[in-house]
């Protein structure tokens, strides 16, 4: 019954999976394009001074999540300051 009124709706319910790697990305890049010292770029960002050092020189990978917010940064980074500085 469900699926008919939702039917009558216009509304269909397709099987979708759609499962996305967020792709590896350069820390380092991303900040020095900006300019920033790895300080400037954690306070403005909201991120660890050690964890930015451990993601430029190898020794962590950044997480899914960390790895979109930084695709994030790199590609709209006033939308992300205007962002953090409107919470």
């Amino acid at each position: 019954a469900k699926q008919i009124a939702q039917h009558m709706r216009g509304e269909i319910e397709l099987p979708m999976k759609v499962v996305r790697v967020v792709p590896d990305v350069d820390v380092r890049a991303i900040r020095e394009g900006q300019g920033l010292t790895r300080e400037q770029f954690a306070e403005r960002y909201g991120l660890q001074v050690r964890a930015i050092q451990e993601w430029e020189q190898g020794r962590r990978k950044p997480e899914p999540a960390v790895r979109a917010y930084m695709l994030v940064i790199k590609n709209q980074p006033a939308a992300v300051r205007r962002a953090l500085t409107a919470a």
